[in-house]
């Protein structure tokens, strides 16, 4: 991962103020668009993120409130074309964590296009479970359609989250402990096709499932569930 400018969590109170100065808003960037050098994440026409690579993902940055909006670009950085464009409103103490999913380029087809999809992120600490949030950026191989998918855990018969899109994300609690995650097509009762064993989920802790890479790929575009914490923020 090409080192990025991290601000951190400074000073990470809401509050006061009526112009948005000491207010925070967070926000941070993860990279599973595959077969392209990398992404280069720019907010509001300005360089944050260089080359990010497939997989990596950057710490939080930090604004202010003072401006109500936020625009954020993606580009392919070996070919410095854009690949896609959002707006984002602010909010006191809200975060979002950007993910840059789908196909560009290539002999790909029947394939999601290339995007970036604003997820929005509650850290604040939940009491007594632990907070999971899925995201949805596994892509089938080229030829056959990315369908939309159910997320189960073991010890559960029904999915945790069902019928989940492809560049979307649920946000679900479940009790502390240790977990089996699969996943498998929308509306089957069987045919799991990711699987993650030995998942440690802690009271009071926030997680990302990832479902990332491409299908009958190897390497790094293997396919998996790939899981990573976020940081608490309680305001």
């Amino acid at each position: 991962m090409v080192p990025v400018l991290l601000l951190g969590l400074f000073g990470c109170g809401g509050g006061g103020g009526g112009n948005g100065a000491d207010k925070q808003f967070f926000y941070r960037f993860t990279n599973i668009i595959p077969f392209i050098k990398g992404v280069d994440f720019l907010v509001d026409k300005q360089v944050q993120v260089s080359d990010l690579q497939f997989g990596s993902h950057t710490d939080y940055f930090k604004t202010d409130l003072v401006e109500p909006n936020m625009f954020i670009d993606a580009k392919d950085s070996g070919t410095q074309e854009f690949i896609d464009s959002i707006a984002v409103e602010k909010q006191d103490d809200k975060s979002i964590h950007v993910f840059a999913v789908g196909v560009r380029g290539g002999q790909q087809n029947q394939q999601p296009e290339a995007q970036i999809i604003p997820v929005e992120v509650n850290r604040t600490t939940p009491q007594g479970n632990a907070r999971l949030i899925v995201v949805h950026g596994y892509i089938r191989a080229a030829g056959t359609q990315t369908p939309n998918i159910d997320f189960l855990r073991s010890g559960q018969i029904e999915p945790i989250v069902s019928d989940l899109p492809f560049a979307e994300a649920r946000t679900v609690n479940i009790p502390p402990g240790l977990y089996t995650f699969k996943a498998r097509f929308a509306g089957l009762l069987s045919g799991d096709f990711l699987f993650r064993l030995d998942v440690q989920m802690l009271a009071g802790h926030v997680y990302v499932a990832l479902l990332r890479g491409v299908e009958n790929e190897t390497g790094d575009l293997t396919p998996v569930i790939d899981i990573f914490e976020e940081p608490i923020h309680d305001p």
